[in-house]
C-alpha cells in the first residue's frame, strides 16, 4: 500500500444507471496530486468501491486536502482503500517528495515547489551531453574500440558542445 496526498480541485456527483437500469451516483473528482509535482488528475470514485472513500469525497469541497491509502489491483490500477485528513506515513518527505503539514480537512496543504534548481538542471544537461558524446565516440571509433580512445574522443565532443577549448587535443588526435 502506498499513500498520496491530494488537494480537491472540483467534485461532481454524477447520476448514472447500470445496464439493468438501476440508478446510482459516482464522484467525478479533479484533484491536484500533491505527492507528484502538483499534477492535476481525475478519478471516478464509485460507491461500490470503498464506501468510506466515496462518502468522504462526495461531501468534499474545493481546497480540501486528503491522504489516500491505495493498493494496486490485479489489473494494475490503483484502488483507493483509505482516506484521512492526516498522513498515516512516517516517511512523508520520502514518499511525497517534500514536507507536508498535517492540516485539518478543508484547509489547503502549504508546500514549497520541488522544482529542479538551476544547478540540478545544469548537472543533468552535462550528463546528457556526456552520454551522447560517449555514444558518438563509440560510433566514430567503429571496429576495435579502445576504451581510452572512446574517453578521449567523447571528451573532445563534450568540450566542443560546451564550448571549452582544450589546447591539448587537436583534430589530428581524433582517429577517424
Amino acid at each position: 500500500m502506498s499513500e498520496i496526498c491530494i488537494e480537491v480541485k472540483s467534485v461532481d456527483l454524477v447520476k448514472a444507471t447500470t445496464k439493468t437500469n438501476k440508478p446510482y451516483e459516482f464522484v467525478d473528482l479533479m484533484y491536484k496530486n500533491k505527492s507528484f509535482q502538483d499534477k492535476v488528475e481525475g478519478k471516478k470514485v464509485m460507491p461500490f468501491g470503498n464506501k468510506e472513500v466515496f462518502d468522504v469525497l462526495k461531501n468534499s469541497e474545493k481546497g480540501d486536502v486528503f491522504f489516500i491509502g491505495r493498493t494496486k489491483n490485479a489489473d494494475g490500477f490503483w484502488d483507493w482503500d483509505k482516506i484521512s485528513a492526516e498522513s498515516n506515513s512516517h516517511k512523508q518527505v520520502e514518499e511525497v517528495g517534500h514536507p507536508i503539514s498535517k492540516s485539518p480537512v478543508g484547509k489547503s496543504v502549504s508546500s514549497g515547489g520541488n522544482w529542479e534548481t538551476a544547478e540540478d538542471r545544469a548537472k543533468k544537461q552535462v550528463y546528457i551531453i556526456r552520454q551522447s558524446s560517449l555514444t558518438n565516440a563509440v560510433n566514430t571509433l567503429v571496429g576495435n574500440v579502445n576504451p581510452d580512445d572512446v574517453k578521449v574522443t567523447a571528451q573532445t565532443y563534450i568540450n566542443f558542445v560546451l564550448g571549452i577549448d582544450d589546447p591539448d587535443v587537436t583534430e589530428d588526435d581524433i582517429p577517424y
